[in-house]
């Protein structure tokens, strides 16, 4: 199953927070556009959420919280520091 990694390139610490779960999803793609893939791990905020989600509906979607609002993974109950949502 192809896993990518899309970051949200205008988020100061998404592309590091993409870079550490490369370690975990080894051979995932590393984008900043919505890739062709089954499952996507999201790094950024709302509107990354929102674009992922509007661009591959039928994508598996993770998120971890990047931005600065968040309100979607606070309603989700997805832990709001990176670290911890990686390990969820």
């Amino acid at each position: 199953m192809k896993v990518a990694l899309l970051y949200n390139p205008t988020i100061r610490d998404a592309r590091h927070w993409a870079e550490r779960g490369l370690k975990l999803f080894p051979g995932a793609e590393l984008c900043t556009e919505p890739p062709d893939a089954e499952r996507i791990v999201a790094f950024g905020g709302d509107g990354t959420v929102h674009a992922v989600v509007n661009a591959r509906p039928n994508a598996e979607i993770a998120i971890v919280p990047c931005g600065s609002g968040n309100d979607f993974v606070k309603t989700m109950g997805i832990p709001i520091d990176p670290e911890a949502a990686l390990r969820v």
